[in-house]
């Protein structure tokens, strides 16, 4: 079975076909292939009629170690445009590869990024990519374009470990946890191996400095995967504790552990900060901040900050796991020192409304949906909060519905009916006493009041999915198949649309813009960042880049990520001139990339899957770095909250 990679699809108009050219009669040859090696380029097997398209890379001979993962890839040329609709993809017929992506690049220039499987076994792995240019998918590529596929072959050497003790990795790295003198406080770790350990395995986790209370239960998540939740022993003075604790993998008792297994005990540090009574600083409401009430913060998602942080001053509040074993928790919204959260539980079948106390992390109440989480697996979108209310969307094909609770007690004061075909959503849009929200069997725009009962108008838009308006004083905007719609808030009637010349659709997902204080409006398309000129009602420019993301935008500045997530740039709004870029993110090394950003008056908050780091803005170095990854948000308290995909939070307070 084939291993399909994610599809870049180009569409081209009639008139961008006059200009490009044509080419081609857009069928496959029956003659024998060639094959050419281009010197020191990896050997491509190119049919008769495909020397239209050239693949530039260095050989595709890859290095890694067990259980780990490698991302390699190569640029995409194209000599002439074809004469017909296609589409590209990547087949790989032996499994090597985990996923990949082909963005499009500047004018007939590609570029793909592969990332490895990190379930490879030590030794030699050999197989052979096609790049296929199809009319039709290219899993099927029944209507192959001349010359269509070109192969070439790929190869992974694969090293065994050699330090065993890396087989089992921890999450977080360090067990912190901080907490008053006789308040309760716990920690979930997560601990998880590249490879089964065997077939019996006896797991605990031993506290020689006596810190935690006892028992330490460990739970078995999966084959691979384990969990144990820390609680500090009662009585414990203020002060600071530390220990080194010992997760033993073993064939017989733990306790004992005669015959552990290679690697057994990995060390975990810990460290517990007990503060006396009357220590734990209170959370006041920084004035110059408002709520993150929606997705990025605000109406126009600038995921911008107006205060300026000292990393000096950064510190660990608390930290949970909202997601019980194999579920996952939704973004977050904040609003009256409460942080909202949609959280789902697949071995129970549960999803629910979580509300969470800014200043302890403790739970003050969760309202179950009353649906069994099939339902809304993947279709529980994150909340929004706002005149005292949590606003929740569920979007799947069996049940959708705008969800409207109380802010302090959980209750359910509405639900509204909606239709929306099981299109996946980002939190809706709070403005004021007004709510905006993807609504429609065919795809479109509804704004509901802030008590959420019936839409006050709707507007029909084309049916794409994972996308929220941004919203100013007199339009509601968003970017769908390559059009910027701008519909009046008055009364929900397209005011007026720009089309974005250079769109290539590459998916069924929609585009949120992020607004500017100068009326221009960007949005990430494609890997490209496009500029539109909302007072002039056009585009105004793009940025070519290597999967760019969606920007922030602060005092006059756009930042992004460019260059495969390893790059934060500056950019000028009006004319995107790049004004900088900081200094290098990470090691190459890592296997993850940066897409989440939030930016203050000083300081860019950034993080991938796996860490979060502090870059200042003035020097673009990197000034605090946390060992959690996930999505990014900033209270009106001066917390930034990390959210990472199984539902652990982080709240680290900046003040």
């Amino acid at each position: 079975m084939h291993r399909f990679t994610r599809l870049l699809t180009c569409l081209l108009a009639p008139a961008v076909l006059a200009a490009c050219g044509g080419g081609g009669n857009g069928g496959a040859s029956d003659k024998p292939p060639v094959t050419v090696v281009p010197g020191d380029k990896p050997p491509v097997t190119v049919a008769p009629g495909g020397d239209w398209l050239t693949i530039h890379s260095a050989a595709l001979e890859i290095g890694m170690a067990e259980g780990q993962t490698s991302a390699f890839g190569m640029d995409i040329s194209l000599s002439r445009t074809p004469s017909k609709p296609f589409n590209l993809g990547l087949v790989d017929g032996g499994g090597l590869i985990a996923s990949s992506e082909v963005l499009a690049g500047t004018a007939r220039q590609y570029s793909a990024t592969m990332r490895s499987s990190s379930d490879l076994q030590p030794g030699t792995h050999r197989s052979t990519l096609e790049l296929r240019a199809c009319e039709d998918d290219p899993r099927v590529c029944a209507k192959p374009l001349e010359g269509s596929p070109w192969r070439l072959p790929l190869t992974i050497n694969v090293k065994p470990k050699t330090d065993t003790s890396g087989r089992m990795s921890f999450a977080p790295a360090m067990a912190e946890i901080t907490m008053q003198a006789g308040q309760a406080a716990s920690l979930t770790v997560e601990a998880s191996t590249s490879t089964v350990l065997g077939e019996k395995v006896h797991v605990a986790l031993i506290d020689p400095a006596g810190i935690l209370a006892t028992p330490l239960a460990v739970r078995t998540l999966s084959d691979r995967q384990f969990a144990a939740t820390l609680v500090p022993a009662k009585g414990l003075a203020p002060g600071v504790y530390t220990s080194k604790l010992e997760m033993r993998a073993c064939a017989d008792d733990a306790a004992v552990c005669h015959l552990p297994y290679a690697g057994s005990p990995w060390t975990l540090a810990l460290k517990v900060t007990v503060l006396p009574a009357d220590s734990v600083k209170p959370l006041p409401v920084l004035p110059q901040l408002g709520p993150w009430s929606t997705y990025r913060g605000n109406p126009a998602h600038t995921g911008y900050v107006p205060a300026s942080f000292d990393p000096a001053s950064f510190a660990l509040r608390w930290q949970r796991l909202l997601a019980k074993e194999d579920g996952w928790a939704t973004a977050p919204a904040h609003d009256n020192g409460l942080v909202f959260q949609g959280v789902v539980t697949y071995r129970g079948d549960r999803a629910a409304l979580v509300a969470i106390s800014e200043e302890s992390g403790t739970e003050v109440w969760r309202t179950s949906l009353g649906l069994p989480s099939p339902v809304l697996t993947s279709h529980l979108n994150p909340p929004a909060a706002a005149n005292g209310k949590v606003y929740l969307t569920s979007t799947s094909s069996d049940e959708a519905s705008l969800w409207v609770f109380e802010q302090k007690t959980g209750k359910l004061l509405s639900r509204q009916k909606m239709d929306t075909q099981g299109r996946y959503a980002l939190a809706p849009t709070v403005v004021g006493d007004t709510l905006y929200a993807p609504n429609g069997s065919a795809g479109g725009l509804s704004q509901f009041r802030a008590g959420g009962q019936q839409p006050a108008w709707s507007s029909a838009l084309p049916a794409f999915a994972d996308w929220t308006p941004a919203v100013d004083a007199s339009h509601a905007y968003v970017y769908l198949d390559g059009r910027l719609y701008a519909m009046g808030v008055a009364d929900g009637r397209l005011a007026y649309q720009v089309d974005d010349p250079d769109h290539l659709w590459p998916s069924y997902s929609g585009g949120t813009p992020v607004l500017s204080d100068n009326q221009f409006g960007f949005i990430s398309d494609s890997g490209r960042l496009v500029a539109f000129n909302l007072a002039r009602r056009t585009h105004a420019w793009t940025l070519h880049g290597k999967r760019v993301s969606t920007p922030a935008y602060a005092k006059g500045v756009l930042y992004l990520f460019n260059n495969t997530g390893n790059a934060l740039e500056a950019y000028a709004p009006d004319s995107g001139k790049l004004l900088w870029t900081a200094a290098k993110l990470s090691d190459p090394a890592d296997a993850t990339w940066f897409d989440q950003l939030v930016v203050t008056d000083n300081l860019a908050f950034i993080s991938s899957e796996a860490s979060t780091l502090a870059i200042d803005l003035a020097s673009g170095k990197t000034v605090w770095r946390y060992a959690l990854g996930g999505k990014l948000s900033i209270s009106d308290r001066g917390m930034l909250y990390i959210v990472n995909r199984s539902g652990r939070v982080a709240a680290v307070g900046l003040q």
